[in-house]
Formats: C-alpha cells, sequence, structure tokens
C-alpha cells in the first residue's frame, strides 16, 4: 500500500491474482462483479501492467513513459525498420507475446486519457548491474572464459547511458502516443565478441556455433528443462530471435529528441562499456566477498559455475 495524491493504492501481484481467480473458478467477468471494478481493470491488474497505469489515470500524471522494445516491431529478416509498422501477429516466445500485450494495454490506456510515451531500446550494455542478463553478462562470461562459443546471428546495441538520456528528453519532448527507438548499430555476434575479447586484452575469440547445433541443443535443453525446472542453457526463442537479424532505425528519435550520441557508432563505444562493465563487475565482486566473510551465506561460485554459450541477449 502506497500513498500518493489522490488517495491510496495498492500493488497487485497479477500472478497470485490470476492463480487465484484459476483456484476458484471464476471468469475475468465475475471477478470484476466481485471487486466493483471493470473487466479490463482486473486484465490490467493481471497483467502486472495494471496498477501502474490505473495510478497514472486516477492521478492524472503529465506523462507517463513507458519502456517496452525493439520486438514488438514487424521486419522482414535483414530488413531496416522503424516506429510505423506495429507486428500484429502474435510473436514467437513468451517475452515477446508479453511486450505486445503490454504495449496494448498502455495504447487502450490512451484511449482512456494516459498521457504515454513509448521507448523501445534494442540490446542494452554498459554501465548498470554487471551480473544482470544481456551484454553486461556477457561480457563477464567473456572475461572469465565461460564462452566456447558463440550463437549464430546478431544483436542490435545501444548504451545504457543514451537510453538514459532517451527516457528524459522523451519525457520533455515526446508527444502522446509517439514512439521512439533508442538503438545505434548491429553486430553479427562474433563480431562484438571479436571487439569485447580485444577490449579485454583476450587472445582469442570465441568460434561460432554452426545453426543446426545450435537448434539440436535448444531443442533438447527445453525438452529436459521441462523435466528438471531449470532453464535450458540455449532458449530456442533467444535463439530464433537472433536469427531475425533485422536492424533498427534511430532517426526518429536522433530526430525529435535530439539524443546525439545515437549518431555515434556502437563499435567505438563498445571498449568504454566494456572498461566500466568491468568496474561493476569488480565491485560486485568485492561485496560477494565482503558478504561471505560477513557469514551471510554466500560464496564465491563463479569457477564452479557451468560455462554456457551465454545468457540473455536482451
Amino acid at each position: 500500500v502506497f500513498a500518493a495524491p489522490g488517495g491510496f493504492f495498492v500493488r497487485i501481484d497479477g500472478e497470485v491474482l490470476r492463480a487465484a481467480r484459476a483456484e476458484r473458478g471464476l471468469s475475468l467477468g465475475a471477478l470484476a462483479e466481485i471487486a466493483g471494478v471493470s473487466r479490463k481493470a482486473i486484465q490490467l491488474y493481471e497483467s502486472r501492467h495494471g496498477t501502474s497505469l490505473e495510478v497514472a489515470l486516477r492521478l492524472g500524471l503529465r506523462r507517463f513513459v513507458y519502456t517496452s522494445t525493439i520486438d514488438i516491431f514487424e521486419a522482414a529478416p535483414g530488413a531496416d525498420f522503424d516506429e510505423s509498422r506495429i507486428a500484429t501477429a502474435p510473436k514467437d516466445t513468451y517475452y515477446e507475446r508479453s511486450k505486445q500485450d503490454a504495449d496494448r494495454l498502455v495504447t487502450d490506456a490512451i484511449q482512456r486519457g494516459l498521457m504515454a510515451v513509448f521507448l523501445h531500446p534494442s540490446g542494452v550494455y554498459g554501465p548498470g548491474p554487471a551480473a544482470s542478463p544481456g551484454i553486461n553478462n556477457l561480457i563477464a562470461d567473456l572475461k572469465r572464459g565461460k564462452v566456447p562459443m558463440m550463437l549464430p546471428g546478431g544483436v542490435p546495441l545501444v548504451y545504457s547511458e543514451d537510453v538514459g538520456e532517451g527516457h528524459v528528453l522523451a519525457e520533455e519532448k515526446g508527444a502522446v502516443g509517439e514512439r521512439f527507438i533508442l538503438s545505434t548499430d548491429y553486430f553479427p555476434l562474433t563480431e562484438l565478441a571479436a571487439k569485447i575479447t580485444q577490449a579485454l586484452g583476450l587472445k582469442k575469440s570465441p568460434p561460432m556455433m554452426p545453426l543446426w547445433l545450435g537448434r539440436a541443443v535448444a531443442g533438447l535443453g527445453e525438452a529436459v528443462s521441462g523435466i528438471t525446472g531449470k532453464p535450458p542453457l540455449i532458449p530456442r526463442g533467444q535463439l530464433e530471435f537472433l536469427q531475425w537479424q533485422a536492424r533498427p532505425l534511430n532517426q526518429h528519435a536522433r530526430a525529435r529528441l535530439g539524443v546525439e550520441a545515437l549518431r555515434v557508432a556502437a563499435l567505438a563505444r563498445v571498449e568504454r562499456g566494456v572498461d566500466e562493465d568491468l568496474d561493476e563487475l569488480a565491485r560486485g565482486e568485492e561485496l560477494a566477498r565482503f558478504a561471505a566473510i560477513a557469514g551471510e551465506g554466500r560464496d564465491e561460485r563463479d569457477d564452479d559455475d557451468e560455462p554456457g554459450v551465454h545468457h540473455q541477449l536482451r
């Protein structure tokens, strides 16, 4: 429960609400009638976006900046794309479909008066949690020698500080319903790994895994995951996303928001990002050692972790 102008508000765990509704055999409409809210409100609560959207609508916020993803756009494999084409067909992975659902919820809320602006970052790297899933994690794993092979395909990148600047400028300059892609360059993963290993001072960059092998490992991994409950080494959806190889265009964000850093080639910024990520990583490892000494039950298991191809790139 938290207080804000207009009253007291409650954050609702959408997963718990959905499970409780299913356990009691209640439809969205039946629960809405019991709770005294609309069916749409229950759907929003279960989506985990509902409370934020409803609070924003009730407070009449001057601007609601929604961080989405480039995954919701439509483009042919290997083609350029901008903000003009939203994919209407369901995407392949649960992650992508959840983003499509969330995007529709925000779009609907705009019709109800929400002053929302959309931001669509690509693969973010740079200062931030070095152990978080994404390019930062890939940098850390390359440093530790835990990436025997790179997956085929590629990924577009954007520097974390540019994403932060984009959010501030979108709040200041963006019009209601306007969308902005935040991205700089596209990299084949082998080229990205070569640049990172060079910045790390390593002698050898991992080779590329054949696509047929990646698909075989992904299929087997998902079958095993269904039994063990552990995430697969190579998620099939991630592998197929990397084969999309479409290039997001940033001209609209540059023209409307003036995010000057998006003009700088990402390749020229990777080395800086690597250096800053390693600083974050070092601080994180120091905290882990301190926690172990202090008896918090944490130990250094970096060297015992099972080597993997890489973790989430988005």
